[in-house]
């Protein structure tokens, strides 16, 4: 029988603002999974904007993810009609954006958010 090696994640500091991503703090590279390899998300890793967009009223030039996602944020509808569109909602819940901000963000970014999206899928 073979094992299963289940990594423990472990917390990333965040920064204090009451929203990932917003605030004071630098933000860093995402480092890209080696060829073949699929990358795996991590809570807490900033995806720098090239193109900041406004949320609420505050102007964001780089986001992170508060958490991994779990089967519920996976599940829920939010009553979108597009798996696209669910992948949005689902997306801007663990990034602590409300999902119409989120659609204002430049493509090139929200690609980057997505390929982050992956990551935590196990997903190329």
């Amino acid at each position: 029988m073979n094992e299963i090696e289940n990594p423990v994640e472990t917390g990333s500091p965040l920064s204090g603002s009451p929203v990932a991503g917003i605030g004071d703090a630098k933000p860093s590279p995402t480092p890209s999974a080696a060829a073949g390899e699929v990358a795996q998300g991590n809570p807490g890793r900033v995806v720098s904007l090239q193109y900041p967009f406004k949320a609420g009223d505050k102007t964001l030039q780089a986001v992170t993810f508060t958490r991994r996602p779990k089967a519920g944020d996976l599940i829920q509808g939010h009553g979108a009609s597009t798996p696209a569109e669910q992948e949005l909602y689902q997306i801007a819940a663990l990034l602590g954006v409300n999902a119409e901000d989120l659609k204002e963000m430049d493509g090139q970014d929200y690609m980057a958010v997505q390929r982050e999206w992956a990551a935590f899928l196990g997903v190329r």
